[in-house]
């Protein structure tokens, strides 16, 4: 009788985590598929800055207006992208690991574009 239960309960809770799993997947190529094409609607700076604002009771009216790639200076995108990469606007954020040998011009028959410092 015991057996039983344990076996229904490890099949309940299998059952549970590969459907949460399985869930976690989907939405996230769903969200990713999503915001490729729609704007999302904020960031998660903005959404820190809105719970601050109702924690201190300080009213705060977010403001934003997105722009596309081609309307940022170059500037403004290395800015944007150095926290991850800073030769990423040039390499398309296309690297592998054998493109990284220090002192020598990657190849780009190996698919690496930039030069490695």
């Amino acid at each position: 009788m015991l057996n039983r239960a344990l076996r229904r309960f490890l099949r309940l809770l299998w059952r549970l985590l590969w459907r949460g799993a399985l869930g976690f997947v989907v939405l996230s190529v769903a969200l990713v598929l999503l915001f490729r094409f729609v704007p999302p609607p904020g960031s998660m700076v903005m959404v820190e800055r809105k719970v601050q604002s109702w924690i201190n009771s300080e009213p705060i009216d977010i403001q934003r207006q997105w722009r596309g790639w081609e309307q940022l200076s170059s500037n403004a995108k290395l800015a944007v992208i150095s926290a991850e990469d800073q030769r990423f606007p040039s390499i398309a954020g296309s690297i592998s690991s054998r493109c990284v040998v220090p002192g020598k011009r990657a190849e780009t028959a190996s698919g690496c574009v930039a030069p490695v410092p």
